[in-house]
């Protein structure tokens, strides 16, 4: 039997053996029982003699810890007065919780006189969680009662916490009661993600639904709703995500669909196939504003299959959604397909206004290609994504041949595209060559790109010559004024 409790990996079946053992020989005798046990619950006994605390916490959810909440139930008042006399520890904290949680479970009124045998000292936290846990499968609102007396601090979250998880799994009616007894309008966001997390759809979706829409009626919506869009955001677990899809597609209070950015982002992550499929059953219900949020979601559904999401891209109807799921084939592995890739961003090319998608496509053409993808990055219509495509270009050429690299800065004109190419260049080029690419840095000409390339070079020049980069340093002009003094102090 020593062997049986010992056994930190013990199945169900072999912690049930065990409760039902100790539980029928303290039933018969237990003072023969408590003599064995008192040998080795104590520190030197068998079973816990060498046990680290981790281990330790592995063993009260094995056939061991069976037999001493078999004990609790058969002699709970002898038992606290053995873990009274145990040195203070992690491992008696362990035996602490679970004497207040089974005691509590039992008779909730006596769990106060245990209560205060630990009352002082580091025995009073595992006391205090277990008998909010026994209270919350007895009586939640008790429990949430005795958490909220706790002064504010970690003790009083971690309680609420405790009961909050217990409150989502049970009715929605609750759980709005006691969120409404909450004061702290920080605490009640808190304590209803924690609810949520363990909730079922049917609770969860409804809640969610509801406190969204009071904050949109109340006008409330866009200063509050980013603390809302978190909560959002933990709660959307894949059992939930599909009714959650459903509503906030089509809420318009949230006219940039943040919270169906975050739903689909955490569905796709956690269920691609599943999220790939929603998309599909009803692509026209998607409005511009939602279909430009799931470039990251699109991603994940690319990731799990990039084969079979090329296939499902191009099977669906012309459109938006279309374009963005062709684009993010193209991102996880465009297979070489510098024609599909350059094809899959074109209907995107005119809405790419801060050149993030360019930058992306320049970089994995520039990794079948360099020419190619610097021939392409010119021929984008605006600006910033000429600018993010050549950055991009020029990174991945300088790492790959820098000669070449520097035959194509060459022939640049100038202008920001060139300088965007340039700073990646120099910055790279510096780690070899400092001095040669100063030279490459003083033909930057935007101050802000400027500025970053030059401390760029400077950052490694000064470790080799430190006299000779100060005093390049100190012989530019055009540098950005705001940073300079920034960058100065960086650098003496």
């Amino acid at each position: 039997m020593l062997a049986l409790l010992s056994d930190t990996n013990g199945s169900g079946m072999k912690r049930h053996v065990a409760d039902a053992w100790m539980d029928r020989w303290l039933e018969l005798d237990a003072p023969g029982a408590l003599q064995f046990l008192s040998g080795t619950l104590l520190p030197k006994g068998e079973i816990l003699a060498g046990k680290s605390a981790e281990t330790f916490e592995r063993l009260t959810s094995t056939p061991f810890g069976s037999v001493f909440r078999a004990l609790v139930r058969r002699e709970p008042e002898w038992t606290r007065e053995l873990l009274v006399k145990l040195p203070r520890g992690r491992q008696r904290h362990y035996f602490i919780a679970d004497l207040l949680e089974e005691v509590t479970k039992s008779d909730a009124g006596a769990a106060a006189a245990y209560l205060e045998a630990f009352e002082s000292g580091a025995g009073r936290r595992p006391a205090f969680t277990g008998y909010i846990l026994g209270l919350t499968s007895v009586d939640l609102r008790s429990a949430f009662d005795e958490a909220s007396k706790e002064p504010p601090g970690r003790v009083r979250e971690d309680m609420l916490s405790l009961v909050f998880t217990s409150v989502g799994e049970r009715k929605l009616g609750l759980m709005y009661e006691l969120l409404g007894r909450l004061d702290d309008p920080a605490a009640r966001r808190e304590s209803m993600a924690v609810a949520l997390q363990g909730a079922r759809v049917e609770v969860a979706v409804p809640l969610i639904i509801q406190e969204a829409e009071k904050l949109a009626s109340s006008g409330e919506w866009d200063s509050k709703s980013n603390p809302w869009l978190e909560l959002v955001g933990s709660a959307s677990q894949t059992s939930h995500a599909r009714a959650l899809a459903d509503w906030a597609v089509n809420f318009a209070p949230d006219q940039d669909r943040r919270m169906f950015a975050q739903i689909a982002r955490n569905w796709a992550r956690k269920d691609p196939a599943e999220f790939q499929a929603w998309l599909t059953a009803d692509t026209t219900s998607l409005g511009g504003a939602a279909v430009a949020k799931l470039a990251e979601p699109l991603a994940s559904v690319a990731a799990w299959d990039v084969a079979a999401a090329r296939d499902w891209a191009e099977a669906l109807p012309a459109g938006p959604l279309r374009d963005q799921a062709r684009f993010q084939v193209v991102v996880r592995g465009s297979e070489g397909d510098l024609e599909y890739a350059a094809a899959a961003y074109q209907p995107l090319a005119t809405t790419d206004t801060d050149g993030t998608l360019a930058g992306q496509l320049a970089g994995i053409l520039a990794l079948q290609d360099c020419a190619v993808a610097g021939d392409w990055a010119l021929q984008q219509p605006l600006l910033p994504a000429r600018v993010a495509a050549l950055r991009e270009v020029g990174a991945a050429w300088t790492g790959r041949d820098p000669v070449a690299a520097r035959d194509w800065l060459g022939k640049l004109p100038p202008g920001s595209e060139r300088d965007a190419a340039v700073t990646s260049y120099a910055s790279i080029v510096a780690r070899a060559d400092p001095e040669g690419a100063a030279k490459w840095a003083e033909l930057v000409t935007a101050p802000a790109e400027r500025t970053k390339v030059v401390v760029d070079v400077y950052s490694v020049w000064s470790r080799e010559n430190p006299a000779a980069a100060r005093a390049w340093f100190r012989s530019l002009e055009g540098l950005d004024e705001d940073a300079v003094p920034v960058f100065q102090r960086q650098l003496r």
